[in-house]
């Protein structure tokens, strides 16, 4: 059973809640509260499976009530707003705090489209409910998480990850090849191509935010986000690095030190010439934008120039483009599954074979430094 708990200052938004999730059989409606303060307390005493968050609210607003909750009493925690204006920064930090989902709030509680709302509501809250529950740690920096059954000590002595599927191999760190001399004037042209779902901006933020200006490779990102979130995921995401962040354009050139997210709804796809490619969503993933769709035009373009990073994230997109990059030659990189939110799509590129190294947020701009040092 899934108990609910539902935190939203408006009267009718609860009531279109509570409506929404009334007669399902697995869901069950705990507590309703109408502040963040009610929240943390309601969290503590009902221990519910999941929450629904909003943003703006008196007396405590949904970002601090997450990052409290999930100091105290870690608890799957979803988003529901409005997403616009500025609470999309707000939302974007409260899934640094740890939220795992944003889903954006109804335009009206009645019309044809109502009945796919509340479909597409409840199937992101079942998914949720499955999510493995991680403590943030008050005081450290980044996002480093800690399982809840995890016994106090250093990130060293946390027990083993269990994989996430029976046939899922043990992880293998491979070692990045020694230093290699180059002819003058053929050092090799990097591209850095990233795919992450649930749990990946908090990861995104961290590793942007620890790269150089001056970095010496174009980085695209796919990441799988709610309609409607984007264009505030982009500048929530440019106030966390230094390197320029936009949405990529249609035969716009990929320029070093550039980070080019895929528009909602589009395919991002490395094209001839390092330009992209940005198209409406077709036959080749049942996701759009694609994670494997980007993987593997990189695989095309830039063969043994590029490098792959899967992080966090439901499901298994990109597991078959990290697949083809590491064929092409390319270096195929994963999120260590312990640092994971969902260790679904690292776990799926894993049981193809499609992973050359596992690496921890922490490691990820040293690694990518000297993977481009390398050559």
């Amino acid at each position: 059973m899934i108990r609910t708990l539902i935190v939203d200052d408006s009267p009718t938004a609860q009531h279109f809640l509570l409506k929404a999730l009334e007669g399902q059989a697995d869901i069950e409606v705990v507590g309703v509260a109408a502040n963040g303060l009610e929240a943390v307390e309601m969290a503590n005493r009902l221990r519910p499976t999941l929450i629904t968050m909003d943003i703006w609210m008196p007396e405590m607003d949904g970002f601090a009530a997450t990052e409290q909750i999930m100091t105290d009493c870690p608890t799957r925690i979803v988003i529901v707003s409005s997403g616009v204006g500025s609470n999309q920064g707000l939302t974007f930090d409260a899934l640094q705090a740890g939220a795992l989902e944003v889903f954006p709030k109804a335009h009206s509680t009645d019309g044809p489209g109502l009945e796919r709302y509340r479909a597409k509501l409840l199937s992101t809250l079942r998914a949720m409910a499955g999510v493995t529950v991680l403590r943030r740690r008050r005081g450290s920096s980044g996002v480093y998480l800690l399982p809840v059954a995890a016994p106090a000590g250093s990130i060293a002595e946390w027990p083993a990850p269990q994989p996430s599927r029976p046939s899922l191999p043990p992880l293998a760190v491979v070692a990045l090849p020694q230093p290699r001399v180059l002819p003058e004037g053929a050092a090799r042209r990097r591209f850095l191509a990233i795919g992450a779902s649930t749990g990946g901006p908090a990861v995104l933020a961290q590793l942007l935010g620890a790269l150089p200006e001056d970095t010496a490779f174009p980085i695209a990102v796919v990441q799988h986000m709610a309609p409607g979130f984007t264009d505030g995921f982009v500048r929530w995401l440019q106030a966390q690095t230094p390197l320029p962040v936009r949405l990529a354009q249609e035969g716009e050139a990929a320029a070093p030190g550039s980070v080019y997210l895929a528009p909602e709804g589009l395919h991002l796809r490395l094209a001839s010439g390092w330009t992209f490619q940005v198209s409406p969503s077709a036959q080749e993933s049942q996701f759009c934008p694609s994670v494997d769709v980007l993987f593997q035009s990189v695989a095309d373009v830039a063969g043994s120039g590029g490098i792959g990073l899967l992080l966090t994230g439901m499901g298994n997109d990109g597991a078959r483009g990290m697949l083809g990059l590491r064929q092409a030659g390319g270096l195929a990189l994963a999120q260590e599954g312990a640092s994971c939110v969902v260790n679904g799509m690292p776990a799926a590129a894993a049981e193809l074979g499609a992973v050359d190294r596992f690496v921890r947020p922490s490691s990820m701009p040293d690694l990518l430094t000297r993977a481009v040092a390398l050559g």
